[in-house]
């Protein structure tokens, strides 16, 4: 099969080269990739792993031989998340991290799912009860910000998201900046550093804010929260409690339903997959960059 890896030669770099196909395993199917997408984590784990290493995580795709034990049946469109190769003609995959596809649910779609939707999606639910309260959003321009901000509307927030320039987002307040009287009763915070630190000091008394935002240090002390007693809260979705498959089949039925519909920036040829990779680079991208293999 083609693959996508690493060079040794070009470190950061990435070509396609012919690999033996990966084999279905008790619990592990193998998936003809129809789509993936590109996510932070992999821009910054590239750069460091040169040895023909196959980045992807992402992928929506069709089963091309499942699992001898169970799992989705052959021919069945599926999105998943793969522990690397996505970006590859074919991936294996653990059936507990794969969930049927809806008809009403492109490919396309589907691939910004998995890292990004899961990490909203359990955001979201350790934020607790919000029904009717403030929440707040960081980086919502981003594909999990954006995932999170329309996930807390449908659980009955009332959702502001905070964006470094304005937009329009439908049914969400947008903002550039905080007031002094701006409040809420909790935070998903997509961007960390000075970003997260600034916010944790608008929390309702005894409010929560959950941060997935690795890449940027917080200064945080005890007057980060200025004087208002709040919990903060680090989430690794790998570690996250709950199966994948279950909420991956939730994401897609909220695409399917209308309650969720992902922000694609652009869709490239998963081939140019450098040229993605140098445009998330450089900033500007409202939600994915998704790879599309035709």
């Amino acid at each position: 099969m083609h693959a996508i890896v690493t060079s040794p030669q070009t470190p950061g770099r990435l070509i396609v080269v012919d690999l033996p196909p990966p084999q279905a395993a008790p619990g592990v199917a193998v998936i003809r990739v129809r789509a993936s997408s590109i996510n932070r984590g992999e821009t910054r784990l590239i750069p460091g792993r040169p040895n023909a290493w196959a980045p992807g995580q992402d992928v929506a795709g069709i089963v091309e031989h499942a699992a001898p034990d169970g799992g989705p049946a052959r021919g069945t469109r599926v999105v998943g998340l793969a522990d690397g190769g996505s970006w590859s003609e074919l991936v294996a995959v653990p059936v507990e991290r794969l969930a049927a596809l809806p008809d009403a649910v492109s490919d396309a779609v589907a691939a910004t799912l998995p890292v990004a939707g899961l990490t909203a999606l359990r955001a979201v639910r350790a934020l607790g009860d919000i029904i009717g309260r403030n929440v707040l959003v960081t980086g919502v321009r981003g594909a999990s910000g954006n995932i999170a901000a329309q996930l807390a509307r449908a659980a009955g927030a009332d959702v502001t998201g905070l964006a470094r320039s304005p937009f329009v987002f439908e049914g969400i307040r947008i903002v550039t900046s905080l007031a002094d009287a701006d409040r809420f009763d909790g935070i998903i915070d997509t961007a960390g550093g000075e970003v997260l630190a600034g916010v944790l000091g608008h929390l309702t008394p005894h409010a929560k804010a959950v941060t997935f935002a690795g890449s940027s240090p917080a200064p945080i002390g005890l007057g980060t929260f200025a004087g208002v007693p709040g919990t903060l809260e680090a989430l690794y979705v790998y570690r996250s409690p709950g199966r994948f498959d279950d909420d991956l089949a939730t994401l897609a039925r909220f695409v399917a339903d209308g309650r969720l519909a992902p922000h694609i920036d652009r869709t490239i040829p998963i081939a140019d997959v450098n040229d993605g990779l140098a445009a998330l680079g450089a900033g500007g991208i409202d939600g994915k960059i998704v790879l599309v293999r035709s």
